[in-house]
């Protein structure tokens, strides 16, 4: 698996983060949510979305549930990195991930308010914990 590859993608939340946050077996909040990046292509200017798997950990994870929705556009800064598995009786693929270290909403097209959270708050404050999603690692 590398970890090398610097991103910064500019995008929007295909689901609500709320709906994405999950707990680790040791309590820690993860989520695991996808970004669509639409650009133009081609002559005819058709539009093409890619979509990038990221995760977030512990208080971005919180913080994210409680403040970004489906739909928004956000900017992520992360390193990507890359795993291969091979499905019953298919051939190998390769996916690759976003280890989110920053994510914000853009304001090109929209305002936000920022509340500043006490720096130590637990990052499942009054959560109880869940089952660990199955590609979860601990962060790096």
């Amino acid at each position: 698996m590398s970890r090398d590859a610097q991103v910064t993608i500019v995008g929007n939340l295909g689901k609500d983060p709320a709906e994405a946050i999950r707990f680790t077996g040791t309590g820690k909040a993860v989520a695991n949510i996808s970004i669509g990046v639409t650009s133009l292509q081609g002559k005819d200017k058709e539009s093409l979305t890619t979509w990038y798997e990221c995760t977030l950990w512990e208080q971005m994870a919180v913080n994210a549930a409680d403040s970004l929705n489906k739909g928004d556009r956000v900017i992520v800064t992360g390193e990507l990195s890359s795993r291969e598995y091979t499905p019953e009786g298919g051939e190998k693929r390769v996916i690759s991930t976003i280890n989110v270290r920053e994510i914000g909403p853009s304001m090109r097209w929209a305002t936000v308010s920022v509340t500043r959270n006490p720096r130590d708050e637990a990052p499942a404050q009054g959560a109880a914990p869940a089952s660990q999603p199955a590609n979860a690692e601990e962060p790096f």
